[in-house]
């Protein structure tokens, strides 16, 4: 009897508590800000609080405590799960709000509790999830797919606002995210991103790039056997966003270099690779304004590798180029400008380097089993004649109504 009173003072206790953050709540009033914005220009494209479906409230003390509770009185596993992806993405908008603050060691300490409760809230979410009865998974399945896609955004944009240290810790987190979400949710990956990105669309005129800046790091961070089935996910991408472009006028499409300066958060050699998808025939915008754009990220690198030191120097070829798993055609024409004017060094690591690239794409296009994937690389591989010559070999392999893998 005493022990059945002390649990009933108890959940009289959490309820009176519950219905305080209740009230709490519906006092709070305060206008949600956006301090991470780059700036007004494309400001729809950016990820807010809303589209990850978290209030200003939440973010509170007594607005995590009402979560908290729901989460403890909710019996039903699908709503369970729901609850710890929104605690995710509480956590998850909190760092983004310290990040821009992470300037003394009090509040980088704090961003980084709320960066490793994030990670820690999205595990318990996909474990959750793959407890469930497979006719129950389908919805909140969806929603992880979109919210994946989200939340590799926002980490993107957030890592250009932090000291290197903090910078660096982030892209862990980033990266160990991309992988756990992939090996728990691996089935019918294509179908799954197609479905992601459509209920991802909402946003500016270029909002598809951001989607394409996304699966581009999914294809260099994921396993191979993934690369071909995510290549299928930015064909279709690449095809919504030239019918994008078909329809705007030219001053819309003269903004498109200016979105990417501005709005896809890569370092100058990812940008060069992401340029690239852009170089087709058939893309509504001139070849030789987007091969203008390539090189002028090709010269800065270029620049760049020039003013570094000898140490430097060798730690940068490294970092950029020692990783044949994630070679690129682009890669290959920094790697050829670079030898022509580095130190003669550096001339024998640098053709090492490009032997490796030149390796991991043949690997890449004997896993390829997509025709138009390989008829796209042909055209952009005119002046790299081995390459071309195995797309060529792989392309005659294949049955002529191969379209994917």
């Amino acid at each position: 009897m005493k022990t059945f009173k002390i649990l009933s003072l108890s959940l009289v206790l959490c309820f009176g508590l519950y219905a305080f953050a209740n009230m709490a709540q519906a006092a709070t009033s305060a206008e949600m800000e956006d301090p991470m914005s780059l700036s007004a220009e494309f400001l729809a494209d950016d990820i807010t609080a809303e589209s990850l479906g978290v209030a200003e409230e939440d973010t509170t003390f007594w607005g995590k405590f009402r979560l908290n509770t729901r989460s403890i009185f909710t019996f039903n596993r699908v709503k369970q799960a729901d609850i710890d992806l929104k605690k995710a993405n509480i956590e998850l908008w909190t760092a983004k709000k310290l990040a821009g603050e992470a300037d003394n060691a009090q509040n980088q300490e704090r961003f980084q509790k709320a960066l490793k409760k994030y990670k820690n809230k999205m595990t318990t979410a996909e474990k959750r999830v793959e407890n469930l009865p497979a006719e129950k998974k389908e919805a909140i399945l969806e929603k992880l797919d979109e919210h994946q896609l989200k939340q590799q955004q926002l980490l993107r944009n957030l890592a250009e606002k932090l000291p290197a240290q903090a910078a660096e810790k982030l892209e862990t987190v980033r990266t160990e995210r991309m992988q756990a979400w992939y090996e728990n949710h691996k089935e019918n990956l294509e179908a799954r991103l197609k479905e992601a990105i459509d209920r991802n669309e909402d946003g500016g005129d270029f909002k598809h790039l951001q989607n394409l800046a996304t699966l581009e790091e999914m294809g260099e961070t994921l396993p191979i056997e993934a690369q071909a089935k995510i290549e299928t996910a930015l064909e279709g991408l690449r095809a919504q966003l030239k019918v994008k472009l078909r329809h705007m006028d030219p001053a819309g499409q003269g903004e498109l270099k200016n979105y990417i300066d501005k709005k896809i958060n890569f370092d100058d050699i990812k940008k060069i690779k992401f340029i690239d998808h852009l170089n087709e025939p058939d893309m509504p915008v001139s070849q030789a304004q987007i091969v203008g754009w390539k090189n002028e990220y090709i010269e800065k690198v270029e620049s760049n590798f020039q003013n570094l030191d000898d140490d430097a120097k060798e730690r940068f070829l490294q970092q950029n180029f020692k990783n044949g798993s994630a070679a690129e055609f682009s890669k290959i024409e920094i790697l050829e400008k670079l030898k022509n004017t580095a130190p003669a060094k550096y001339k024998t690591m640098i053709t090492n380097l490009n032997e490796e690239q030149e390796a991991g794409l043949k690997t890449r296009i004997h896993n390829t089993s997509n025709k138009a994937q390989l008829e796209r690389w042909e055209k952009k591989t005119r002046s790299l004649p081995v390459i071309r010559k195995e797309i060529q070999e792989r392309k005659n392999e294949l049955p002529s109504t191969s379209n994917h893998q």
